[in-house]
């Protein structure tokens, strides 16, 4: 019964992070999201990464991920 509850939880991490990792490519900043706990890791290029540093779209990606119930985000390069 517990193998239910997890696969239930990751499936929704997932989603979660599909979402976050649309409104990503919406803004301009494509990345991979993996989901791990309230965690967000971006996996992004380089390029990605020095937008992601920029004030104004750091702002912006903290509030979609906070949205996606993300807490914390970490960004990896791909």
């Amino acid at each position: 019964m517990s193998a239910m509850f997890a696969s239930a939880a990751d499936a929704d991490a997932r989603r979660k992070a599909e979402r976050l990792a649309a409104a990503l490519t919406n803004a301009g900043t494509p990345c991979g999201v993996e989901p791990r706990g309230t965690l967000a890791v971006l996996k992004a290029s380089p390029e990605i990464v020095a937008r992601l540093a920029e004030p104004e779209i750091r702002r912006a990606v903290l509030a979609a991920a906070r949205a996606e119930g993300f807490t914390h985000v970490a960004v990896e390069l791909a």
